[in-house]
């Protein structure tokens, strides 16, 4: 083992290196505090597409028709609702007389009431949000939940009532502001345990789970609705609502949904305690085949929770079993699966030592190797950045990733004409000479690595050519530690390097503006090539 040790100049280069988004475990020149130190910021989520991103949703659809319900005389009521919806336009939809609509709410009368509901919701159906507008500003809501607390409430009118907050509440923050006031949080939650067997329990659970989700996306005051939501019992209700409703997949999405709201990390760091029942869940969804979308959902969940390393959820995760089935999306058919996952796990990669073991024994090293060649750019650059991770932990993990194949991949990829990508494979290469042996560097020199360093440091990139420039310090050093040692075949990466022009190279960057780069391309050319004959 040695260490190799970098000039004051060149730190600085690399710490400006270190505030980059995207960070491997240590950027570390000591080999002790490569194995021990990880980086503690974690990586931000790339924004992802528009559709995805929405924390509220309305729930625009204009019928009941397969909501089933009680014999009574609300039935043929309710046949009649559902036969008039069609005829019903946007403008009358919003015209509501709301003395009058109170009246039938608290009239008692079952057929009045349901109504009365019909004829809120239609108006916050509308893709006007003047319903909206109306029925926050209105006493209606109050009633509304109020109605939905008692047990005498009919499936159908529950159904009408709760469409209603969802839709109220997938407004502005206002809007949502008023449906928390009526008191309706507490009662939305004590909906995700209704009895499996009750009537239409399937279809009012996921649509209190709608009404929630829309709550906790509400970004207003420090995510106080979020909180508010997680303090009143949440995260079990929707645990528990999941192991009732598992077999249907709308349900689970919207679920899946809501866990994903109230678990919004890095920038909006929920309370750990009141989100750790929803762990293990997170864990079983990532096995959910019934929806893509489940999955890919499970996966960003992941990955927010563990980008934010304050709320330390590495640990957590890794001892619930997280390793395995992440793992397993890595050869999802779902691009959108593998993106989320691979993002997963790098982040976890980025623990120490111990937690990196668990996923190497979960099978990430041989799933990782056929994405370094995959065509999505996303895709590649976080297998890199995983592959990186491991690359800065012990010499057995190390070796693991020798055993995979994984060295040709990355020596290939510093072709790449993309920068980034070159700077993340180039980082994992650093991190080996850095902290692994002489054996794995002999690899990467069989490897012809010197074709690419020396292209490298003709890149405009001063950040790329600071980190290539150690990198070639460390095998030019090997070379000289090979020549002094008896019995050791003579190094052969200096050689090469002068074959691929890297030697002229290195006089360029003497001319740099860069003072860094300048200073440490001449150290290296009075050192190791003031030969004449080289």
């Amino acid at each position: 083992m040695f260490v190799v040790l970098v000039s004051t100049n060149i730190h600085r280069a690399l710490g400006r290196m270190a505030s980059r988004p995207k960070k491997f475990k240590t950027s570390s020149t000591s080999v002790e505090e490569l194995r021990k130190k990880r980086g503690e910021e974690g990586v931000e989520l790339r924004k992802s597409k528009r559709d995805e991103e929405f924390l509220k949703r309305r729930n625009l659809s204009s019928t009941l028709a397969s909501m089933p319900v009680d014999n009574g005389s609300a039935c043929d009521n309710g046949d009649q609702l559902r036969q008039s919806e069609a005829m019903d336009t946007e403008d009358q939809l919003i015209a509501l007389d709301f003395p009058a609509i109170c009246a039938d709410l608290t009239s008692g009368d079952e057929a009045r009431q349901l109504n009365a509901a019909h004829r809120c919701r239609l108006s916050v159906t509308a893709k006007s949000t003047d319903g909206i507008e109306a029925l926050a500003a209105g006493n209606s809501l109050p009633i509304a939940v109020h109605l939905l607390a008692q047990p005498q409430t009919s499936p159908q009118l529950m159904m009408e009532l709760v469409w209603i907050l969802t839709n109220v509440a997938a407004g502005s923050s206002e809007h949502t502001a008023t449906v928390v006031s009526a008191g309706a949080v507490p009662v939305l939650i004590h909906i995700l345990s209704v009895d499996p067997q009750h009537s239409a329990a399937a279809m009012l659970v996921e649509q209190a789970l709608w009404a929630l989700g829309n709550i906790a996306g509400d970004n207003s005051n420090e995510f106080l609705f979020r909180n508010m939501l997680l303090v009143a019992g949440l995260a079990p209700a929707v645990v528990s609502a999941v192991s009732n409703f598992y077999l249907y997949p709308s349900l689970v999405n919207n679920a899946t949904w809501v866990t994903a709201n109230v678990c919004r990390a890095p920038k909006s760091i929920p309370d750990t305690n009141t989100i750790k029942p929803l762990l293990p869940l997170l864990v079983e969804l990532l096995r959910y085949n019934k929806d893509d979308d489940v999955m890919k959902r499970s996966c960003r969940v992941i990955a927010g929770l563990t980008a934010a390393k304050s709320l330390g959820m590495t640990e957590d995760l890794l001892r619930i079993g997280v390793g395995a089935p992440l793992v397993e999306q890595l050869a999802h058919r779902s691009v959108a699966v593998v993106d989320q996952a691979v993002r997963s796990l790098g982040n976890l990669l980025s623990g120490d030592d111990a937690q990196t073991q668990v996923l190497i024994d979960a099978g990430i090293v041989p799933a990782l190797r056929p994405l370094l060649s995959c065509d999505n750019y996303h895709i590649c650059k976080d297998t890199l950045r995983a592959v990186g991770n491991i690359t800065a932990g012990n010499r057995e993990q190390v070796e693991a990733l020798v055993n995979a194949g994984i060295f040709p991949k990355l020596v290939k990829l510093l072709h790449q004409l993309d920068t980034t990508v070159v700077m993340e494979a180039l980082l994992a290469i650093s991190n080996i000479t850095l902290g692994g042996n002489r054996e794995h560097m002999d690899l990467l020199v069989s490897l012809n690595c010197h074709t690419p360093l020396a292209g490298i440091l003709q890149s405009p990139s001063p950040d790329l050519v600071c980190i290539a420039l150690n990198v070639l310090q460390r095998f030019l050093k090997l070379d000289v530690l090979k020549a002094r040692t008896p019995d050791c075949e003579n190094g052969t990466f200096t050689g090469s390097f002068v074959e691929s022009g890297g030697v002229d190279a290195l006089w360029k960057l003497v001319n740099s503006q860069n003072d860094t780069i300048s200073e440490l391309a001449d150290q290296l050319l009075t050192k190791y090539f003031s030969n004449d004959d080289l």
